[in-house]
């Protein structure tokens, strides 16, 4: 895609993760000056210069399901350009792809540093599954289930043998 002044433009590299009521979207140019973004309820779309040739650099995405644009967080770093979008139905589904198109797309890429699996974030959220600790309560303040364990010896508990130096050892002279 060539731009204004006729050089083309780069695709810019861009990560993503999810949880159940937002995305992540990291877009990767260096030192991007004055990057546009413009994040609709279905597209997101940024251009920029930056990178080591100070080349335009551009991405277009079509997202899987609609998002909030008016709740976008932004974190601009001379790195990257971070975005966390809340997703505008927020069923807690996870999207199976980020994209509408099922096409492969080289340049888009999981973050695996901010990936959790569905499974894995239902186990992070709420806990205790509208289980009710307080029915168990009184057994937790049962004194026979309160162990003292002052009584127990533990290996750590032995003194440790001084160190020094040993009178022994011949002591070279480099003379």
């Amino acid at each position: 895609m060539a731009n204004s002044s006729g050089s083309r433009d780069v695709q810019a590299t861009v990560l993503w993760a999810q949880r159940k009521n937002y995305i992540f979207l990291t877009v990767c140019v260096e030192d991007c000056k004055d990057p546009k973004v413009d994040i609709t309820e279905e597209k997101f779309t940024f251009r920029g210069i930056g990178g080591t040739e100070k080349t335009s650099h551009h991405c277009e995405i079509e997202f899987y399901d609609k998002v909030d644009p008016s709740s976008v967080r932004r974190i601009i770093s001379d790195r990257q350009l971070e975005f966390v979008i809340n997703k505008l139905n927020t069923d807690g589904a996870f999207w199976p792809r980020l994209m509408k198109n099922q096409g492969r797309h080289w340049w888009c890429k999981v973050d695996f540093n901010k990936w959790k699996d569905e499974d894995d974030v239902s186990l992070d959220g709420d806990m205790n599954h509208d289980f009710d600790f307080s029915k168990y309560a009184d057994t937790f303040q049962d004194d026979k289930m309160n162990a003292e364990f002052g009584k127990f010896s533990d290996s750590d508990d032995e003194e440790l043998p001084e160190l020094g130096t040993d009178d022994t050892a011949p002591i070279e002279s480099h003379s």
